[in-house]
């Protein structure tokens, strides 16, 4: 079980960057902020809601 978590963690840490690397390929530069601001709200809340 632990081990699975840990598991689970790499994979959760790598889709994270993942889709930070693909919005700022991706987005401009001059909105990328609105974009990442975003994606850390969602990150805030479900870090906060999951558990």
């Amino acid at each position: 079980m632990i081990i699975g978590r840990g598991v689970q963690g790499l994979g959760g840490g790598g889709l994270m960057v993942l889709s930070q690397a693909i919005i700022a390929d991706v987005v401009p530069a001059r909105e990328r902020g609105k974009y990442m601001g975003i994606m850390g709200g969602v990150f805030a809340l479900s870090s906060l809601a999951g558990p």
